[in-house]
């Protein structure tokens, strides 16, 4: 119990540090300081590794949206 514990308080700090972060609001992740959508945060996400001296979260590009499903969704 204390191993799942510390593993449960590992991950929350984790994804409290990518929300922080990310610096709009988009879906149900909302933040008071960051009340707005911005465009620039649609192609990529937050991705925290392992590094020397801890997590660190960078950046990861999508790879763009297949025409097909683009379509199908209304997309431009």
């Amino acid at each position: 119990a204390e191993l799942e514990a510390a593993n449960m308080c590992q991950v929350a700090w984790l994804a409290a540090t990518a929300a922080l972060t990310r610096e709009e609001s988009r879906g149900g992740h909302t933040r008071e300081d960051f009340p707005e959508t911005r465009a620039e945060f649609a192609g990529f996400n937050h991705v925290i590794k392992k590094g020397a001296e801890g997590p660190v979260v960078r950046r990861e590009m999508l790879p763009p949206m297949p025409a097909e499903l683009k379509a199908l969704i209304g997309g431009k």
